[in-house]
């Protein structure tokens, strides 16, 4: 999935979010994320995973897409 492809995914989720629901959510090729809406009407969505970690066979690669998940991944805090 290309960058600005995820990035159009994140403003549509962020735009619809905002003013459809209290928790918004946005799917994605690998996983659906669900963000939360500020009192101000701001939908954010935090830690989402752009691309496999680039370790192993992975490194000086180009990105990799992430591995697929289900169910709907908390984006409510930047995990380190």
């Amino acid at each position: 999935m290309s960058t600005s492809l995820l990035h159009l995914a994140i403003l549509l989720g962020s735009l619809c979010g905002s003013t459809l629901a209290a928790s918004p959510l946005v799917a994605l090729d690998y996983a659906t994320y669900q963000g939360y809406t500020t009192s101000n009407g701001v939908s954010n969505f935090l830690g989402m995973r752009y691309a496999a970690a680039p370790t192993g066979n992975n490194r000086f690669r180009a990105p990799q897409d992430p591995a697929v998940v289900s169910g709907v991944q908390q984006a409510t805090q930047v995990l380190l």
